[in-house]
């Protein structure tokens, strides 16, 4: 629609600071859709303040709170844009990375690795920042595994000690980036817990991860025959969760954050899921299934063996001189679906990749009504929107068509 031609909204006799109230409460495809409505909204979108938040919006950002006007914003913004776009660096600079054996972390401009005794965080260089930064965190145990928020100064490092009857004490440490110091918002006391030693499987942890989101950090550990889910505020040094008293479903491979309150596990059971949940980050409760989301099939000869996620931080406080952060909506989960055949195991094994918006899995959490069961909800019915994008690396699905594959999905 042409804003010049568009009809009188009834609005328009509002003022233009109530108008811009309205539309920095909207997303930018609504916000837009408004401006299109009629010629004095056009107006106030054609605003720097305005232009700034759809903007954001359109690359999946949100104001960091750095208090620099919206016009000195969105020409930075804009300029951010293009230079990603057009792959421009501002500089280069050399870090030396690890060796190839030790798996790297990567969150919010700080690269993270440990060899099992040290914890090595590395700031990196940005557009803003020339140079980088060293921190080296040492410990007297052996570290399991780690998690980083930069943004709150956080590491989270996981202690696993062999007792005497064979079972394994977990322990949990919340400690400083910059000085290695007890975190001072973290809770006195350390959270722990107890793998009781199997007669067959024994006390190892398998796969055993950490994930931190704002005040509340997760660790998930099993496999699909014993799995095991614990949630923790780590502000308040409260256990919220422990799946050891609950039933998770059936051959988990993988969680993930969704943000503070909600969660997705993904499962190998009935096909391929992906099951949403909800939770209360400051009270200890079960978890609310709310959805458990299928997943499709090259073909009815194949069934799902395994699929999992891997962990991406997702960024909840701005950190020291950014402009922009990352908004949760738009967070991408990158899903690997290995598929075998469901008979005949003589057929070739095949590798897909699902790419869903964080938005997608949240519309379940927020949905109007939850269910007293989880809503079952087939490829077909959420695999349909915009959102999701599978592929096997020959084919892309967009909106349940087949299209050929676009190189920036694998950049």
């Amino acid at each position: 629609m042409n804003p010049a031609s568009a009809t009188t909204s009834p609005m328009s006799p509002l003022p233009e600071e109530l108008i811009s109230e309205i539309m920095m409460l909207l997303d930018s495809y609504s916000m837009l859709q408004m401006a299109l409505s009629c010629r004095s909204f056009h107006e106030t979108f054609q605003t720097k303040p305005i232009r700034y938040i759809y903007e954001l919006g359109l690359n999946g950002m949100q104001d960091a709170g750095s208090g620099k006007a919206p016009d000195e914003l969105l020409v930075l913004l804009r300029d951010r844009q293009r230079g990603w776009l057009e792959l421009d660096w501002k500089s280069d600079h050399a870090v030396k990375a690890p060796g190839a054996q030790l798996s790297l972390k990567l969150v919010t401009g700080m690269l993270s690795y440990s060899d099992g005794a040290d914890i090595v965080v590395i700031s990196l260089p940005s557009a803003r920042k020339a140079g980088h930064t060293i921190h080296r965190i040492s410990l007297d145990f052996e570290i399991r595994d780690f998690a980083i928020d930069p943004s709150q100064d956080l590491v989270v490092v996981l202690e696993a000690i062999e007792l005497p009857n064979r079972d394994r004490r977990l322990s949990l440490h919340c400690r400083t980036i910059s000085t290695n110091l007890a975190h001072p918002n973290a809770t006195q006391g350390m959270p722990s817990f107890t793998v009781l030693n199997h007669p067959e499987l024994g006390n190892e942890l398998w796969n055993a991860r950490l994930q931190i989101m704002d005040d509340v950090f997760a660790i998930y550990s099993g496999d699909e025959d014993r799995s095991r889910l614990l949630l923790w505020n780590w502000n308040m040094g409260l256990l919220l969760f422990d799946s050891l008293d609950e039933v998770l479903p059936a051959r988990v491979n993988d969680f993930n954050f969704l943000r503070r309150d909600a969660f997705i596990l993904t499962s190998s059971i009935s096909g391929g899921r992906i099951h949403v949940y909800r939770f209360s980050p400051s009270a200890p409760t079960t978890p609310i299934h709310i959805a458990s989301l299928a997943l499709p099939l090259p073909s009815p000869s194949y069934t799902v063996t395994s699929l999992w996620t891997p962990p991406a931080q997702l960024q909840q406080h701005p950190i020291p001189e950014a402009l922009f952060m990352h908004s949760a909506e738009s967070r991408m989960h990158a899903i690997s679906v290995i598929y075998r055949g469901s008979v005949d195991w003589s057929l070739n094994s095949k590798l897909h990749f699902l790419f869903v918006r964080n938005l997608t899995f949240l519309r379940y959490v927020d949905g109007p009504k939850i269910a007293t069961e989880p809503q079952v909800v087939s490829w077909e019915q959420w695999g349909g929107e915009r959102e999701p994008i599978y592929t096997d690396g020959s084919r892309i699905m967009v909106n349940g068509r087949s299209r050929k594959p676009y190189s920036a999905l694998y950049a």
